[in-house]
């Protein structure tokens, strides 16, 4: 039997946010999706650009960073093979950028005419990605004897690219480096003065993709190991830029030239536009660029999800130190939490369960339909008593509950209810004695258990979570890692700080309870900025959520833990049509992408 995990002072989940990890970090927390690394979606060495979209937190960030030559290094370092050779083998270099660095809302207003703006952004981005990748070439030269020698040769041609007459001789890398940063500084100086000059005055040497593009063909050319290489440029954050900066990259991803390629990051309300400045013309998906939804791809298998986040905690809780030998097991893992039994025949439920308030309600509605001659098969109070006798059960108020919703139906359908009472009691006693013989009582249990429960603890005034350990968590926090990891978080410093002892191998119920509620509210708060459209998505959300409440706790439910509903979106108004659509893209709504099929015209909705 493995070890039981002992919790200290760390809590592993503290940091999570990529943005907030190291180098070393990312690498070591690295968790593929499925398959091996090279074989996946996100195919790092197709020339082919690539959308990579998620809500906040599904791990856009993570799959960028690791991808970059940075995290490249790392690896090669790990296995004791020079960066050129890597990057032939990997096929591929990843240049890495968040695009809010380049507090882009500068580039904007101030008396400047827009193309004024859109021809000074494009000039800054070129001198901005040429200096990532000289970077690199920085590195490789310190590391790669090859490089050195042609270092003079690659300098002169990337000041062959830049226009105009310049004072000075640049023969290395470093020395382009610099001389780009005093580029990009002056831009600097200029747009942080305008409103003091009035003017800028700036000299664009280069045109749109000349360093972009132009700098990778030199390579090309000049080190035989980088000519398979595809130049990988990974713009992250691109929600963060305007419409007229989205449609400038637009425009690169479409004249781009091999063997650069681009992989822009972002969340799924990220795209502003599709157009581009050659002759307005649109990117077309599949053409020009392909799209991967990663929180979707996640939801759209449920043993990967379960399989991936299992293995994204255990890599965390490793990294911290807390496996004794060994890797840490998923059974290790769910040990870490204390998980009540809240089955139909459980002693948590049965003591905390003091009155039978549920029986006494529908004895009133009985009598009350008894007395209006709505109560099919009673005719007296002593029908209403033999019905209530038949369905009664002490011992396990859950079942109790199921006895009284069958009758619910039953009254529905307008059955006799004395006979259908004592055909509800056999099936109880059935039940009992052989709860997994498939039936329509077992089924009822099943369905609607967690409905009934979750009334049986409303109706006694008891304030009970239903939703505790780890297979709960993966479950709630729908493909998006980044909730999973911050649901952890919440719960990992409630235990350590009301723990008893130095170390403890089991998170209580109640530090789960306080965990879960923290993490409801980070989560409204962080994805409630949903523009002009807030008040009206979370006014919506929230209707949405009490007609959920009133299904789960009315006397028949429609359906059982109701969650979801379905909609022809083509024949909701505009406004609301853009409303489902923004509540989608903030994450308060989860589209399922099989759809529901409608009842009257067999049409699949979604």
């Amino acid at each position: 039997m493995a070890q039981a995990i002992q919790i200290g002072n760390v809590n592993p989940f503290a940091v999570t946010q990529a943005v907030d990890l190291s180098d070393e970090e990312i690498q070591r927390l690295w968790v593929a999706i499925s398959g091996n690394e090279q074989g996946s979606v996100y195919r790092p060495k197709s020339p082919m650009p690539l959308f990579l979209l998620g809500g906040k937190g599904s791990g856009k960030t993570h799959w960028m960073r690791y991808h970059s030559f940075a995290l490249q290094r790392l690896r090669y370092e790990g296995r004791s093979v020079s960066c050129l050779k890597g990057l032939s083998e990997d096929g591929y270099l990843g240049i890495y950028v968040l695009l809010g660095s380049l507090n882009a809302e500068r580039f904007q207003n101030h008396g400047q005419s827009p193309e004024v703006w859109r021809a000074l952004f494009a000039y800054y981005l070129e001198l901005w990605l040429a200096q990532e990748l000289l970077q690199v070439l920085v590195r490789l030269c310190q590391e790669e004897p090859s490089v050195c020698q042609a270092e003079s040769e690659i300098c002169a041609a990337i000041m062959g690219l830049l226009g105009g007459e310049l004072d000075e001789v640049v023969e290395t890398f470093e020395g382009c480096l610099n001389l780009l940063s005093r580029m990009q500084a002056k831009i600097d100086l200029a747009i942080n003065n305008i409103m003091f000059d009035g003017d800028l005055k700036i000299k664009i040497r280069v045109t749109p993709g000349q360093l972009v593009f132009g700098i990778p063909k030199v390579l090309k050319r000049k080190i035989p190991a980088l000519r398979n290489v595809a130049f990988a440029y990974h713009l992250d954050e691109f929600e963060i830029i305007t419409e007229d900066q989205q449609k400038h990259i637009n425009t690169l991803i479409r004249e781009r030239s091999s063997p650069s390629t681009f992989r822009v990051g972002g969340r799924l309300w990220s795209i502003k536009t599709r157009y581009t400045y050659k002759a307005n013309e649109e990117n077309k998906e599949g053409s020009e660029f392909e799209t991967w939804y990663l929180d979707r791809r996640f939801r759209q298998s449920k043993s990967q999800w379960i399989k991936f986040s299992y293995q994204l905690i255990q890599k965390r809780l490793e990294v911290a130190g807390l496996g004794s030998s060994g890797k840490i097991t998923r059974s290790q893992i769910d040990a870490l939490f204390d998980v009540p039994d809240l089955g139909w025949d459980s002693d948590f439920v049965r003591e905390r369960i003091s009155a039978r308030n549920h029986l006494t309600r529908f004895e009133r509605k009985a009598k009350a339909g008894l007395k209006s001659n709505l109560l099919p098969g009673a005719n007296s109070e002593r029908d209403v008593e033999a019905i209530l006798h038949h369905i009664e059960n002490e011992r396990f108020p859950l079942l109790e509950k199921v006895n009284i919703l069958l009758l619910y139906q039953a009254w529905f359908r307008d059955e006799n209810l004395v006979r259908r009472s004592v055909q509800v009691r056999t099936e109880c006693r059935g039940f009992q004695t052989r709860p997994h013989r498939a039936g329509k009582y077992q089924r009822a249990v099943q369905h609607y258990g967690s409905d009934l429960l979750a009334q049986l603890f409303r109706e006694d005034r008891k304030r009970q979570s239903l939703h505790y350990g780890m297979k709960t968590f993966i479950r709630m926090s729908e493909g998006l890692p980044r909730s999973l990891l911050n649901l952890l978080k919440q719960i990992f410093d409630w235990g350590i700080y009301n723990r008893s002892s130095d170390r403890i191998s089991q998170i209580s119920t109640s530090d789960q309870d306080l965990g879960l509620q923290e993490c409801a509210e980070w989560f409204l708060t962080t994805m409630r900025k949903s523009g002009e459209q807030e008040v009206a998505i979370v006014t919506a959300i929230e209707r949405l959520g009490q007609l959920f409440e009133v299904n789960r706790f009315a006397d028949k439910p429609v359906e059982c833990s109701l969650l979801g509903f379905s909609v022809r979106e083509r024949d909701l108004a505009t406004p609301v049509q853009e409303r489902l659509r923004l509540a989608e893209q903030h994450s308060f709504l989860i589209r399922i992408s099989r759809g529901e099929i409608d009842r009257n015209t067999k049409e699949r909705v979604s």
